[in-house]
């Protein structure tokens, strides 16, 4: 059997014909940087408000993070309505929540107005568990859903009616979710959006962003809104170097599969499924009846450097193989890492960036549908529209204290804990994520001032000490030191 190839699957179904990149000077109301779902989102939310818009994109359109996803169109991301209502009560948890949802009919709709079927397959979100962890944070997950009014169903003895594995004991399942094919739908929305007036032009990267004005590498650019919708690559740009870092997954999928077969796996039709593992697995068919696999493990997720692709192909493997062991051995025929941005608290970062008064960021969110209500909001932030949920992503906002240990830790360090703390732990909102910040930065200074005292009290003993002992030969002018005399007792 051949081994599959280490390439981005959803490449192969690229247009063959690429757009003009720019050159000379160029003068736009509205610019967008990034052509993924996020600067699309973006440029389209810019359309709808009768704004100019021009896109650039370093390579071509659905190049990063979005022509390399899995394609889950679910609300559900790394944040479910369990941890949005511990952080920000049921009134905030309802709204986010909402307009996910919102963000995926939109999505649907984009799709629909196209004329493409960008590789969509109708599927509802099957999130399992198993262990004794899982199925209590699972039954969380379902009872805070519930109680905001949102469709969920419980499934705990009929797992096997829905999916062909023993390997699980639990299940959430909620409907109108589906899966798509990420180069396909960005390219798909592009032409939409070209069609309504957009100028859009590939293999033009941005390499200096100041004030209204960037530059390419071939040109410049004028503009009096500039969007940065470029995920992890912002820090390179200068944008949200602190706040923005990134987390590795791994995807793989499989040679086509008899029909049989498939309805094994999925015996009542397609499913969106991944599980509760703190760094999860996922799986989802495709329309052309393959499976795609993707999960991380957890010392490659936040780690700094490239690890071996080929581990993370063995990883899925093993998992698959043994979630399905009809399928052993998995027949894969590409597989592919990729790199996602993510902030501290896991909800995304739009709005103004600070200390400028034209530029503006869509970035870090976990999930398509994110990214597409990231971008709406960064623009209404930006044209000054109401938007209930923009404080919440607002790129000045404390993020709890992982803002106060980065820089004893580094990023790598940092995230990992903060994707922790964000998951399990973190609560009460914005006003208890600055009261951590402030409260750990505090006490940070406490123990390096005493640390920096204790230090320098010592050298100072040490000093004394050597000193005194130091042994120096007797001036003339001095008298010798008389010899102790004896203690009374002694006498």
């Amino acid at each position: 059997m051949a081994a599959p190839l280490p390439s981005v699957f959803w490449y192969r179904s690229l247009p063959t014909t690429r757009r003009p990149a720019l050159t000379g000077t160029h003068r736009t109301d509205n610019l967008v940087i990034g052509g993924g779902i996020a600067g699309l989102s973006c440029a389209q939310r810019l359309i709808e408000l009768g704004q100019q818009v021009t896109l650039i994109e370093a390579s071509f359109i659905g190049a990063g993070a979005t022509g390399k996803s899995s394609g889950f169109i679910t609300p559900d991301s790394e944040l479910g309505v369990t941890q949005l209502r511990r952080r920000f009560g049921d009134a905030t948890a309802r709204t986010l929540w909402q307009s996910a949802k919102d963000a995926c009919d939109l999505i649907k709709q984009n799709v629909i107005d196209s004329g493409q079927d960008c590789g969509m397959i109708e599927a509802d979100s099957f999130y399992c568990s198993r262990g004794r962890s899982g199925p209590r944070s699972l039954r969380d997950e379902h009872d805070a859903q519930t109680a905001l009014g949102f469709d969920a169903h419980w499934h705990e003895h009929d797992i096997t009616e829905w999916l062909g594995t023993s390997r699980y004991t639990a299940a959430l399942r909620t409907s109108g979710t589906f899966g798509i094919q990420g180069t396909q739908y960005a390219n798909a929305l592009a032409t939409l959006l070209e069609s309504r007036g957009l100028t859009l032009l590939e293999h033009t990267p941005a390499t200096d962003i100041a004030e209204g004005l960037v530059t390419t590498l071939n040109g410049t650019i004028e503009a009096q809104r500039i969007f940065v919708c470029t995920d992890r690559y912002a820090p390179r740009l200068g944008i949200q170097t602190r706040s923005v870092y990134r987390a590795r997954t791994y995807l793989a999928i499989t040679r086509p599969l008899p029909r049989d077969l498939l309805h094994q796996l999925f015996p009542k039709g397609p499913l969106l499924v991944w599980d509760t593992d703190l760094v999860y697995q996922y799986f989802r068919p495709t329309p052309d009846h393959r499976l795609l696999v993707g999960g991380s493990l957890l010392t490659h997720s936040t780690r700094a450097g490239t690890p071996d692709p080929a581990a993370g192909l063995r990883h899925l493997t093993q998992y698959i193989e043994s979630t399905f062991p009809q399928l052993a051995p998995a027949r894969f025929e590409a597989y592919w890492p990729g790199l996602i941005g993510v902030s501290k608290d896991i909800l995304p970062i739009a709005g103004p960036v600070a200390d400028t008064r034209t530029i503006h960021c869509a970035l870090c969110a976990a999930g398509l549908p994110w990214s597409t209500l990231a971008a709406r909001t960064a623009v209404d932030s930006a044209l000054e529209r109401p938007s209930p949920i923009a404080p919440y992503f607002n790129p000045a906002r404390a993020f709890g204290p992982a803002d106060s240990l980065q820089p004893l830790l580094g990023k790598p360090n940092t995230w990992g804990l903060a994707y922790y703390y964000a998951r399990e732990y973190q609560r009460g909102g914005l006003r208890r994520a600055r009261t951590e910040r402030n409260l750990t930065a505090a006490a940070l200074t406490l123990a390096a001032a005493a640390a920096l005292y204790a230090t320098a009290r010592a050298l100072r003993n040490r000093a004394t000490e050597m000193s005194s002992s130091r042994w120096a030969p007797t001036p003339r002018h001095r008298q010798p030191a008389k010899p102790l005399a004896r203690p009374h007792h002694a006498r």
